[in-house]
């Protein structure tokens, strides 16, 4: 009886361990996912002003 208690805690712990490790594996993909639309967002804010002032660059060069 109590190695079967033994064995039934093991079970419990690897089964614990797994769904452990796979939520740690689908918040590391969603955090990811998360920062590549923030950098992609502040890419295009600096895009939009690098054009913004090249051009007012050439307008007043003009």
């Amino acid at each position: 009886m109590l190695e079967f208690a033994a064995a039934a805690g093991e079970i419990d712990y690897q089964v614990f361990r797994r769904v452990g490790v796979l939520f740690m594996e689908f918040s590391r993909l969603y955090l990811f996912s998360v920062q590549g639309t923030e950098t992609s967002g502040t890419n295009a804010k600096t895009r939009e002003k690098t054009e913004h002032f090249r051009n007012n660059a050439t307008k007043s060069e003009l």
